[in-house]
């Protein structure tokens, strides 16, 4: 599909930039050439090649002991109160 001027010029109206003459040709040879690509693409047939099914990996679950104690834990907050971690308000 060959872009005409009258093609350019209303593309930027519609996008509301200023194209210079210099500009309109050069546009209309780039959009050309990025129309005549995508007309390649829409010309593949893409229903022979059914998307691959995997099976999800997922890991086992299991507890996990941790090597830090509760007030190793706690010590690392910056503010604590009673044994439990202090957090800003999220609501207004």
């Amino acid at each position: 599909m060959q872009l005409t001027d009258k093609d350019i010029s209303h593309l930027a109206m519609l996008s509301r930039l200023e194209v210079s003459d210099r500009d309109r040709e050069k546009f209309r040879d780039q959009l050309t050439s990025i129309l005549a690509y995508v007309d390649q693409i829409s010309s593949l047939s893409l229903t022979a090649n059914e998307p691959e099914k995997t099976k999800p990996h997922f890991r086992q679950d299991a507890p996990v002991v941790s090597e830090s104690s509760a007030h190793d834990l706690l010590s690392a907050a910056p503010e604590t109160a009673e044994d439990h971690f202090v957090v800003k308000n999220i609501r207004p």
